[in-house]
């Protein structure tokens, strides 16, 4: 499903259900996941891509794939609340009733399974500026080879 805005080829890659299901039988996803009815994977070309230019890959990915793996570093971005969060999902108007409550119900699992621990740094989303730079701080204090000032 495509949001208002969203181009093939910028910050997604849209395929038919029947490509998505053969990209995952061939194995030509580092990861994979259904989420609110619709299939998001990363592909491994992309993040070789990425590698090969010596930059750091950063994923927005659910968190199907903390439970599968271990070899990454892993970032929880959280909404200030869920009321907060309730109230940016009903202010889009871009999604049905029906969804809206999928998502806030996904993301209630989110925030418990984050507030056990499972993530190497969780980032509360309150203001975009301060999140910013706690996201600069957080990769210089992870990645100290690269710069990102």
């Amino acid at each position: 499903m495509r949001f208002l805005g969203e181009v093939d080829g910028v910050a997604y890659n849209f395929v038919t259900a029947d490509e998505f299901e053969s990209h995952v039988q061939s194995n030509a996803f580092l990861e994979f996941a259904y989420v609110h009815g619709n299939g998001y994977g990363t592909s491994v070309r992309a993040v070789e891509e990425v590698q090969t230019q010596e930059k750091i890959c950063i994923l927005d990915i659910d968190i199907q794939v903390k439970k599968s793996s271990s070899k990454m570093k892993f970032l929880f971005i959280a909404p200030p609340s869920m009321s907060d969060l309730e109230k940016r999902l009903r202010g889009r108007g871009t999604e049905a009733e029906e969804k809206v409550t999928l998502r806030l119900a996904n993301a209630k699992a989110e925030m418990d399974f984050a507030a056990q621990g499972h993530f190497d740094k969780v980032l509360v989303n309150n203001d975009l500026d301060e999140a910013f730079a706690e996201l600069e701080e957080t990769m210089a204090e992870w990645y100290p080879q690269f710069r990102f000032k």
